[in-house]
């Protein structure tokens, strides 16, 4: 009962604002064969409405890192390794139940491989965690796919290819957010 509310949209005199930044960095570690790729990003945000005639400020905040790792060894060989993690915060002044803190982390990594006469080899695995105990989530999901393909042809136009997509059989998509008078939790499979 307490995850529903109802409110109607108005202009408000004295609105919310919202503020974010985003700072990025990429440098090689190697010329040409190792390169790193790193980031932090965050959010502060103060959204008024009323419910039932009561002023509600909604205060949310987030923040987050993200890396990434590319390494090409040889001209036949590519690996890519990636990392991000945030957390969200999002409360509120009346019914304040419906506070809630939202974290995710993933990793993942491709890897492609070219094999003698024109044969492909890639692989891409995702590893993710999702929580929000207000909503009782705490979601683990690996991912795996393959790929294995041969390029043929006069001018290589053609493409025979073998695939397994979600190896594991977890692909599941969630997205959660928050706002003034918004709780979104949406699961698809995809």
């Amino acid at each position: 009962d307490d995850l529903i509310t109802f409110s109607s949209p108005e202009n408000i005199k004295k609105g919310g604002d919202n503020t974010s930044l985003n700072f990025n960095v990429g440098f090689p570690i190697k010329k040409t064969k190792v390169m790193l790729d790193m980031g932090v990003y965050g959010s502060l945000g103060n959204s008024p409405m009323y419910i039932n005639e009561i002023m509600n400020k909604v205060k949310s905040q987030s923040l987050g890192f993200n890396a990434s790792l590319n390494i090409t060894p040889i001209s036949w060989m590519s690996w890519f390794i990636n990392y991000n993690r945030n957390a969200n915060k999002t409360k509120y002044t009346i019914f304040t139940q419906q506070n809630q803190t939202y974290s995710y982390q993933g990793i993942s990594s491709d890897i492609n491989f070219q094999l003698p006469n024109k044969i492909f080899l890639t692989s891409r695995f995702n590893y993710s965690q999702q929580k929000n105990e207000r909503l009782n989530l705490n979601q683990h999901q690996p991912i795996l796919g393959v790929n294995l393909y041969k390029i043929f042809g006069k001018k290589s136009q053609h493409e025979i290819r073998l695939s397994a997509h979600d190896i594991f059989n977890k692909n599941l998509g969630v997205n959660q957010f928050a706002n003034s008078n918004e709780v979104s939790d949406r699961k698809s499979v995809v």
